[in-house]
């Protein structure tokens, strides 16, 4: 298993990767969720989305590097990354369409994430790990919803 240190910094790095790939291949991701689920994101509102999430995302990764809140914030990020690859993977699917972010979606933030999640709960799942996993949930769909309703 990678040090949480190693996953901590992983994360970062991860989501420029699937940043670049929704804003630069594929016409990007706005069109495609305009097309597919009706929502109008400009590129100001999407890079502002990003922004923000990254902001979290560097936060927690340093309270994880730092050892402040290695479990929780393993579980947070776990569950945001698994959360976004397979909704990514869903979308193509049911789209029957390339929905930009999915390739780093899949061959990325699964695996980051699912190792990430198995990480934090190491072997038992606790007050920390449900924690963890509860506001990725709400963290993602926080997201999600300000995209839909912009």
């Amino acid at each position: 298993m990678p040090s949480n240190r190693a996953l901590a910094a992983a994360f970062p790095a991860s989501y420029a990767v699937h940043l670049l790939e929704e804003a630069l291949v594929g016409g990007g991701f706005p069109a495609w969720l305009g097309a597919h689920a009706g929502a109008d994101v400009s590129w100001p509102e999407f890079l502002l989305l990003n922004a923000a999430g990254m902001a979290v995302m560097v936060g927690v990764a340093t309270g994880i590097w730092r050892d402040r809140i290695p479990r929780l914030g393993l579980a947070a990020l776990g569950t945001i990354t698994v959360v976004n690859g397979a909704l990514h993977l869903g979308g193509s699917i049911l789209t029957a369409s390339y929905s930009p972010g999915v390739v780093s979606g899949t061959l990325v933030w699964l695996p980051l994430g699912a190792t990430a999640l198995r990480q934090a709960a190491s072997g038992r799942i606790d007050r920390p790990v449900l924690l963890g996993v509860l506001l990725g949930l709400i963290g993602h769909s926080a997201i999600s919803l300000a995209a839909l309703r912009l």
